[in-house]
């Protein structure tokens, strides 16, 4: 088992991020994180890998013989995810770009973060997506949805406030998606 401090955490990111750069994708690690999380959210521990893999290699469209299960930067990551998300109890520590970095860009990480998340479970729920009727989880993937769409303007002077602030709400929506889709699993059981 690996102790994931803030250092290693960003260290991750950004073997990560040079990973998915030679594997040929423009997805970036936040993204990928959102969507295990969002495919944790739906599936058992037990069928959770599988479905990961298969998921990610489709998303960031490469060749199933170019992936490597056993590359230790994807082995990091799944360390660090299950690690995450095994811990759950209504905290959730996303995979995100360090504070020293430029605001833009955490802002893009944290909507791509959200994108990812919403395919992730989307991938489970498929069709069945458009019929939930459970008002906690439509609100939740609403407003994790609208986070998706972020755009910036580079001349708003309270941007770094308002980052932390969405971030906080985001956290909170994705948590509580994660639940309700925990709590709907189990009872489809």
């Amino acid at each position: 088992m690996c102790i994931f401090d803030e250092e290693t955490v960003m260290d991750l990111y950004e073997q990560i991020d040079e990973w998915l750069f030679d594997l040929g994708s423009d997805c970036i690690p936040a993204e990928i994180h959102g969507l295990y999380c969002g495919i944790s959210a739906s599936y058992e521990t037990d069928k959770l890998l599988e479905e990961f893999i298969r998921t990610f290699i489709e998303y960031i469209s490469i060749d199933v013989f170019d992936f490597q299960i056993d590359h230790p930067v994807f082995l990091l990551f799944l360390e660090y995810s299950g690690e995450n998300l095994d811990n759950f109890d209504f905290k959730l520590t996303m995979l995100l770009p360090d504070d020293d970095n430029p605001i833009f860009e955490r802002i893009e990480a944290l909507s791509r973060w959200s994108f990812g998340f919403l395919n992730g479970v989307k991938n489970d729920l498929g069709d069945n997506f458009q019929t939930i009727n459970n008002s906690d989880l439509l609100m939740a993937l609403d407003e994790i949805e609208a986070i998706s769409e972020i755009n910036v303007d580079y001349h708003y002077t309270t941007i770094e406030y308002d980052f932390i602030i969405v971030l906080e709400h985001l956290k909170l929506s994705a948590i509580s998606a994660i639940y309700e889709l925990k709590r709907i699993r189990k009872n489809l059981q």
